[in-house]
């Protein structure tokens, strides 16, 4: 079989729209059976690893067609599995695009998202039309629980807030209350790595007006 360069290979695949084969491409495809290990040593011969963040930038300017089709596969991966989470069991069927795919959805999935509001209104807005119990059920937790966290009954802690962030897929840091705290926590090692620091700090913000203490 004759070996085609990678150039050529694009060229192909421009014209015809079809990807030429790894054989074609001079890439022998690694054989595995069951749970046997990836052959490492055969992805040298790939030469997107090889490309640099410049070499990236330049590809997908010249194909944004590409990281489209890229952006596409994640938000298809990741709002089958949310639905199959849901559900609780495993969805028969190809994974195809969701009609009501937007890019606003795309955006939310891949951007991180940070909350100003409080516990109470930010677990709201992830809880959305499902039930307090279902909710709690998927994080998971008592259902109890997170309602005395809502009411301001009991203080959501770093765990808890860790928990429900994982259980939305988002970064724990879209509440303000673990932003509060894991900075106070931050600054507690600093403080306490070098003390001289944390009068200095004191002497400053006990200087600032009222409302900015506020």
């Amino acid at each position: 079989m004759t070996v085609i360069s990678r150039e050529v290979a694009e060229a192909v695949e421009t014209r015809t729209g079809q990807r030429p084969t790894l054989q074609q491409r001079g890439v022998v495809p690694s054989t595995r059976s069951g749970r046997a290990p990836a052959d490492w040593a055969n992805t040298k011969q790939f030469e997107s690893l090889k490309a640099t963040e410049e070499d990236w930038v330049s590809f997908f300017d010249a194909r944004p067609d590409v990281l489209h089709q890229i952006l596409g596969d994640i938000y298809i991966v990741t709002t089958y599995d949310e639905r199959k989470r849901e559900t609780g069991k495993r969805l028969d069927g190809r994974r195809v695009m969701p009609r009501d795919a937007n890019l606003d959805a795309l955006d939310a999935m891949i951007t991180p998202r940070y909350s100003t509001d409080s516990f109470e209104l930010s677990v709201r807005e992830l809880i959305g039309e499902r039930s307090l119990r279902q909710f709690a059920a998927r994080v998971p937790m008592d259902h109890r629980e997170l309602s005395r966290m809502m009411r301001g009954e009991s203080n959501p802690s770093m765990y808890w807030l860790e928990q429900i962030a994982a259980s939305c897929r988002i970064t724990p840091h879209f509440f303000l209350e673990y932003r509060v705290q894991f900075i106070a926590a931050r600054l507690a090692q600093v403080f306490e790595a070098k003390p001289n620091l944390s009068i200095g700090v004191v002497k400053r913000m006990t200087t600032l007006p009222t409302s900015v203490r506020r």
